[in-house]
């Protein structure tokens, strides 16, 4: 069931009117085009488009009649690709979101070679018949108006009995079969029996590459009547303005004159992957030399990201540019850094892609962050599953890192906190330590007497005892000052005994600290 919405006009057509409205029991927002009988779509023509299902094609849900015109239920876009080169003080013009131009024109391509690998040739490209979808954060370009399309034959051509689209966006051998039947009127479908074909609809998706790579300017000249000469003389006089580049050149690819010399659709799409790929890995690069720069911008790294580039993508040395950037000693101290993390975080970047020493995201960032609040980017880390028990190739874990090179009296908390978290709190690196001789050596606040508590209540070996520096407790007297030296070394020297004999009923300054 239709439901017209009479005041809300779309366009006005020769041909009949579409207005905005509703169809089915979904209540779908559609655009309606109203067409009089007798300038209805041919039944193959309309069976064709309702078959087709791409996110680069309009799509025909429906089509009904009455007594006087037939009705076409069609996906509701927000303009057509020709409204967003209208001058500033036309009504019509479109200011709305539109996709980077080179995704536009792989938009565009991949529409085409699917209506071609469905056995259609379009016959009428133009910008007039591309329209923008907007939703999701996303804007989607869509070929449509299949009035003029049909089924190829076995030959892969199709016979039409009249040419309904611009002539400015004709390939050059349809003008030329045109002008001989202006000079020899005889049977027109017989005349243009092998014109309209794959070919020929690549020559027309060629000019509407050029038009928006040229930001509205025909390729072919400004003026209808020498537009269509120069096509007929191939001579594209506005394609030297476009800035050489490979797009540019596939553009012309598609332009060439005689049909053998032109790509198919596919062939397009295939280049335009190439093209893609090469572009991304130019763009991957810069993105990886801007997290090595003293203050990198968020701003910068949210542009490549806009523009397709993986916040998973990886360098020459298998690094994610989050572990690149937390490389970066000098970014450390920059204003944004922190939203620079977050950011990588909200995009999904993989936090536990290691670098060459084995480290992940969280022992990267503990080696050289400054400020007290590390344990913000902690808990952000462990919400979005970083893998905490993750060890360096010699076996070093976050306890080691933290004991070593996080000295804000805050640690007992991001320790309470991997705790909780089911911290491995007894590993032993390589080398023989766990993380409470390198707490001892590196720790100098007086809450350190709390931290040994906690690490001792949660079952770390007290009296590992690797066989170049000694153990904790001998660490601990040849480094610490403080005035509770002696009251750390009594809980040190019984701390395996209260490991073995908890007293019941006893709680630790620790313990009660938590209770707090």
């Amino acid at each position: 069931m239709l439901e017209i919405y009479q005041e809300k006009i779309l366009e006005k057509g020769g041909n009949g009117i579409i207005f905005e409205g509703i169809w089915g029991t979904t209540r779908l927002p559609v655009a309606i085009k109203r067409m009089q009988l007798v300038h209805v779509l041919g039944k193959k023509q309309e069976e064709s488009w309702l078959n087709l299902s791409h996110d680069n094609v309009v799509k025909l849900f429906h089509a009904e009649n009455n007594s006087q015109f037939r009705y076409y239920a069609l996906e509701l876009c927000q303009a057509s690709l020709n409204q967003i080169f209208l001058k500033d003080g036309d009504p019509k013009k479109y200011r709305g979101p539109k996709p980077q131009t080179e995704e536009a024109l792989y938009q565009l391509a991949l529409g085409l070679e699917y209506i071609h690998e469905k056995k259609l040739i379009h016959c009428d490209l133009k910008p007039k018949n591309v329209l923008l979808w907007t939703g999701n954060s996303s804007t989607v370009m869509k070929w449509t108006n299949f009035g003029s399309s049909k089924e190829i034959d076995a030959k892969g051509t199709c016979p039409i009995n009249e040419i309904k689209g611009g002539l400015d966006w004709l390939a050059p051998e349809i003008l030329k079969a045109l002008e001989n039947e202006e000079n020899q009127s005889e049977n027109l479908a017989q005349l243009l029996w092998e014109c309209c074909t794959f070919k020929s609809d690549v020559f027309a998706e060629g000019l509407v590459f050029g038009f928006l790579l040229l930001g509205g300017l025909h390729p072919y000249g400004s003026v209808s009547r020498n537009i269509q000469t120069n096509i007929n003389q191939d001579k594209p006089v506005n394609m030297s303005k476009i800035p050489t580049s490979p797009i540019g050149e596939l553009t012309l690819k598609m332009l060439a004159y005689k049909q053998e010399n032109r790509l198919t659709a596919s062939e397009i799409v295939e280049e335009f992957g190439d093209i893609r790929s090469s572009r991304q890995k130019e763009m991957e690069k810069m993105l990886f030399n801007l997290c090595t720069e003293p203050n990198p911008s968020l701003i910068k790294i949210k542009n490549f990201v806009n523009q397709g580039i993986s916040v998973n993508c990886l360098n020459e040395d298998e690094m994610t540019p989050l572990l690149q950037l937390l490389a970066n000693g000098e970014a450390y101290h920059q204003e944004d850094f922190v939203e620079i993390v977050r950011y990588f975080v909200e995009k999904k970047i993989n936090l536990n892609a290691k670098n060459a020493y084995g480290e992940n995201a969280l022992l990267k960032l503990i080696v050289q962050y400054p400020k007290d609040d590390l344990i913000d980017i902690v808990k952000l880390f462990i919400d979005n599953e970083i893998d905490i028990n993750c060890k360096n190739k010699y076996g070093t874990n976050i306890l080691h890192y933290l004991c070593e090179y996080y000295s804000h009296e805050n640690l007992i908390d991001i320790i309470q906190l991997l705790i909780e978290q089911k911290i491995e709190i007894n590993c032993s690196h390589d080398y023989g330590y766990n993380a409470l001789p390198v707490l001892c050596r590196n720790y100098n606040h007086e809450n350190l007497q709390d931290i040994i508590e906690l690490l001792i209540e949660n079952g770390i070996e007290v009296h590992c005892n690797p066989s170049n520096d000694g153990n904790a407790l001998q660490i601990l007297c040849k480094v610490y000052k403080k005035e509770n030296l002696m009251d750390i070394v009594g809980i040190l020297s019984k701390g395996d005994k209260r490991k073995e004999n908890p007293q019941k009923g006893s709680s630790s300054r620790a313990t009660k600290r938590k209770q707090k």
